[in-house]
């Protein structure tokens, strides 16, 4: 019983240590170049706006000089500005950025960045 005991305390000694070192790497902070992945176009606002567009370009800049600072994030956003494509979506939020985006091999990851406001494109217009 004595050994039970003992092997049952370093397994879950173990189990506990390979827990928190998976939490930790995933809750790291990433270095990603979304600027590189955007599509050729995203809907916005009800329209288009692809490479030529004000909107586009500014996103693109923003994402080009904030590629640092991305955590992966399990929670589900409610959308609020977002820019849709069928391999990127952005969600522009009060304090934050929220892009799902598909890798190389068809599966999607979820980042999330905090941002200070008005950082980024205006939100869309309510009529």
């Amino acid at each position: 019983m004595k050994n039970f005991l003992k092997i049952l305390a370093w397994f879950l000694f173990f189990t506990g240590a390979a827990i928190l070192v998976i939490m930790a790497y995933w809750n790291r902070d990433q270095q990603i170049d979304l600027s590189a992945m955007l599509p050729i176009e995203f809907e916005h606002c009800g329209s288009i706006i692809n490479r030529d567009s004000t909107e586009y370009v500014e996103l693109k800049n923003w994402f080009h000089s904030n590629q640092d600072g991305w955590k992966n994030t399990p929670v589900s956003y409610a959308p609020m500005d977002t820019y849709i494509s069928e391999t990127m979506s952005v969600n522009v939020l009060e304090g934050g950025v929220v892009v799902n985006y598909k890798r190389h091999n068809g599966k999607w990851n979820q980042v999330t960045k905090q941002r200070k406001s008005n950082e980024l494109v205006s939100k869309c217009k309510i009529n």
